[in-house]
């Protein structure tokens, strides 16, 4: 593992081709890495140190913003259960710690079932958690391909396909809390069921407990969305089986999937309608389940950028103005000298084709006033990006 600067150059203090996280006999791979909120990361992994008894294990590591690990040498053994442990999901705790999710096959399964555990910040396996993880599912039939994240609420909301069903491939999902009690119905609940082949599912916190998942269902080649509440019921306004999100022709497949910062979400798939071509598409649903146009819109969508600060030099509150073409998402961000991220006045922010203001205040994003010198504050808009510089004075 390695750590760059916001320069790309290697961090002096690292070790120049990397620190070694996991050196123990047999395999490790299938490695998922968050941040740890303190500048350093914790990572999870497939472990084969065992494997002539156990198959693939899980072990998680934390390392320090200087490259240093926090827990046991070569990892903590989050499971260590017979059987196959794979296809790991993890999400940072806010604590030090971590969640984890994933498919596991142990003696006695009759399938592929889902399981999570934690890891505190202490590098130990969470004692109020089972030992060898929850059981999230064990359903009949295969769940598969888990997704996790935190449900506000000191837990956390797994979602995954389902093939329970025997034909269909469907999108369930379950909550967690914070001492390993599901809080959702036996094995899950269902957020997408009957007649598909829904994959890929894709999973983000809603801001209220719940959750949006957006999955491509491969029988008609489209992409849907849901949003399950805080007690796992669809929330109001939402079908049962999902919004359509892209139902255009040809084949949409490999969602992603962020937040909106508003209860809904932006979605990005890989496009086929163009004969031949491979596109990006993307699109918005809001909190009450709308969808914009279901055929999408094109990645590229912004075709200028300009932007101005007033007043500057300043002493006092900047204005950012900002001209946009057409309708976009827009980022602005306020760096340093040093290229360092100081503040972040819009992220993934919808901004309608026209001028916009936005206000500085000559803080960080932690609320303190920055020191006297010079900025740049960045715009971007997919691909179009701008910068511009101003003096802060005393």
């Amino acid at each position: 593992m390695q750590h760059l600067l916001p320069a790309g150059a290697v961090d002096p203090v690292w070790p120049i081709d990397g620190v070694g996280v996991c050196t123990a006999t047999g395999d490790q791979k299938g490695v998922s890495i968050v941040a740890d909120g303190s500048g350093g990361a914790i990572l999870v992994w497939g472990d084969g140190r065992s494997f002539a008894t156990n198959n693939y294990d899980i072990y998680v590591q934390r390392l320090s913003n200087g490259g240093v690990s926090l827990w046991t040498i070569n990892g903590v053994a989050l499971c260590d259960a017979q059987g196959l442990q794979e296809n790991l999901t993890i999400v940072a705790d806010n604590a030090g710690g971590a969640f984890v999710a994933w498919n596991d096959q142990r003696p006695g399964a009759n399938s592929r079932d889902i399981f999570a555990h934690h890891v505190t910040n202490l590098g130990v396996r969470d004692s109020s958690w089972p030992t060898q993880g929850a059981v999230l599912s064990s359903a009949i039939g295969d769940q598969e391909l888990p997704k996790i994240v935190l449900d506000g609420a000191s837990g956390a909301i797994v979602g995954w396909q389902d093939l329970r069903s025997g034909s269909d491939y469907e999108v369930f999902a379950q909550r967690v809390s914070g001492s390993g009690s599901t809080q959702w119905a036996t094995n899950g609940v269902p957020a997408a069921s009957g007649t598909g082949f829904r994959q890929v599912v894709q999973v983000v916190s809603d801001g209220a407990g719940g959750a949006l998942l957006a999955w491509a269902d491969f029988i008609g080649g489209d992409i849907y969305a849901q949003r399950l509440a805080a007690n796992g019921a669809v929330a109001s306004g939402w079908p049962m089986n999902g919004t359509a999100v892209c139902t255009a022709t040809g084949p949409q497949t490999s969602p992603t999937l962020i937040s909106d910062a508003g209860n809904g979400g932006i979605i990005a798939w890989d496009d086929g309608r163009v004969s031949g071509d491979a596109n990006i598409f993307a699109q918005r649903v809001t909190s009450g389940g709308e969808a914009g146009p279901t055929t999408g819109v094109p990645n590229q969508v912004s075709r200028s950028l300009e932007m101005s600060i007033k007043p500057n030099p300043a002493i006092e509150p900047v204005t950012i103005r900002l001209v946009v073409d057409v309708e976009s998402l827009v980022d602005l961000r306020i760096h340093d000298l040093q290229g360092r991220e100081v503040a972040c006045l819009a992220h993934g922010v919808l901004l309608s084709a026209g001028v916009h203001e936005l206000l500085w205040p000559l803080s960080s994003s932690v609320g303190h006033r920055v020191q006297p010198g010079l900025y740049f504050a960045r715009a971007s808009i997919g691909m179009t990006r701008i910068t511009r510089s101003m003096v802060v004075m005393e």
